[in-house]
This record gives C-alpha cells, sequence and structure tokens, in this order.
C-alpha cells in the first residue's frame, strides 16, 4: 500500500464509522475492496491507537495524519526511523518504549500513555486505526473534562 492510499485509507477510518467498523471486522475484505489483496498467509493485525494509548508500528511509511502526530508527545518519525538503522535501539524500544525514547531524544512520556510497539516481519501487516478518547463509551475522561473546565 502506498503513503498515499494508506493516508486515504487512515482519513476514511477516522471520518467514516461505517468504513472503519466493516474494516475492524472483516479487515482483508475491506483491504481486496480497495485493491490491496495480501496472501491468504498473512495476518492482519490491527492497532488502535489514541492520543493516551499510543502503537508504534516499526514500518518504512507513517501513516498518522499530521493532526493525528501533533497528539503524540514525542517525534514518532524520528523514533521509527531510528529502529530501522539501529539495531540497538530498536531492540530497546521493543522491550521498553517509554524509556528508550526518554535516552535517546529527551522526550519523558506523562505516565498515563502507553505505548506498544509493534514489529512488521513476513506474513504479518499492520494497520494502525486512530480513535479519540471518546470512541469507546461517548464520554469525555476525567482529565478531558477537566481540561475543558479549566481545572
Amino acid at each position: 500500500m502506498s503513503s498515499l492510499s494508506r493516508e486515504n485509507f487512515q482519513i476514511r477510518c477516522a471520518n467514516d464509522p461505517s468504513f472503519r467498523a466493516d474494516f475492524l471486522a472483516n479487515p482483508k475484505a475491506v483491504l481486496a475492496q480497495m485493491g490491496f489483496i495480501y496472501p491468504e498467509a498473512t495476518t492482519i493485525h490491527i492497532v488502535e491507537s489514541s492520543p493516551r494509548n499510543i502503537g508504534i508500528i516499526l514500518d518504512t511509511a507513517i501513516f498518522c495524519s499530521e493532526e493525528e502526530l501533533e497528539t503524540i508527545p514525542f517525534p514518532l518519525g524520528e523514533v521509527v526511523k531510528r529502529s530501522l538503522v539501529d539495531p540497538r535501539f530498536k531492540e530497546h524500544l521493543l522491550s521498553n518504549p517509554v524509556e528508550a525514547i526518554f535516552l535517546e531524544f529527551g522526550h519523558r512520556i506523562p505516565d498515563d500513555i502507553k505505548i506498544t510497539v509493534y514489529e512488521v516481519s513476513d506474513g504479518h501487516a499492520y494497520f494502525l486505526v486512530w480513535r479519540s478518547e471518546t470512541d469507546d463509551c461517548g464520554e469525555l475522561s476525567d482529565l478531558d473534562l477537566e481540561q475543558i473546565t479549566g481545572g
């Protein structure tokens, strides 16, 4: 999937709840409808990510929108690039992403943010589906309410 196609895919997942639900239920069928055919043996992994639960897929393409990237408290593109050329950093990132990002880039990750790293391998394809904090229950978190009310 080209980076432009991934971007279009991300936009559609973010803006079309029906498309997103179909993709979450049957990713290979939806991808095939978009013209992307994966071998039967390929496992499609869906990584749901949000501002407080960030998924990082170690791949050569970053397919978050600029708006989504702004919610991530570290340079996601730089983290992925470094992991592709520095095996030591990649192993550290896979085992302890918060520590690896802090030691390599100096970014402290707030305690309420969880980071999970996924490594692309033969027979496995990963797709990041961005979701807002309200997707699960339709309600704002206590932190969101505090920010809205000013305190």
